[in-house]
C-alpha cells in the first residue's frame, strides 16, 4: 500500500514502515501525528487507485516523529571581480525525521 499526501506545498510518497524527511514540524520527539486531510492519491493492495478531489475522505496515515536533524552545511559564496567585494554565507536545513507507521483507509 502506498499513498501520496501533502504536507505544506510538497507532496511525498510513503510507504508503511519507511521514513521520510521533512521541513521541521513543531512536534515533539515521539509524538504519533495523523494525517486525515492533504491526500492525493492512494495504490491499494489490490492495485487499486483513489484519486481524492481534492482529498479522499475516511481515510488516515500515522506516522511518530522519531528526531530533528540539521543537514550538511552549505556554503554560499558570492564574488565580483576587481571591487573588493567577497561575501560567505553557511546554512544548514532543520529537518523532520518521521515514520510512517499505518495507512489505512476506513
Amino acid at each position: 500500500m502506498e499513498a501520496v499526501i501533502k504536507i505544506g506545498n510538497i507532496q511525498y510518497l510513503i510507504f508503511p514502515n519507511k521514513f521520510i524527511y521533512l521541513n521541521k514540524l513543531k512536534y515533539k520527539i515521539n509524538k504519533i501525528i495523523n494525517f486525515k486531510k492533504n491526500i492525493l492519491l492512494i495504490k491499494d493492495k489490490n492495485n487499486k487507485i483513489l484519486i481524492g478531489n481534492p482529498n479522499i475522505k475516511n481515510f488516515i496515515i500515522k506516522a511518530i516523529v522519531i528526531n530533528h536533524i540539521k543537514t550538511n552545511k552549505i556554503i554560499i559564496f558570492k564574488k565580483k571581480k576587481r571591487k573588493g567585494y567577497k561575501k560567505k554565507i553557511g546554512h544548514r536545513q532543520i529537518l523532520t525525521k518521521l515514520k510512517i507507521i499505518k495507512i489505512k483507509h476506513i
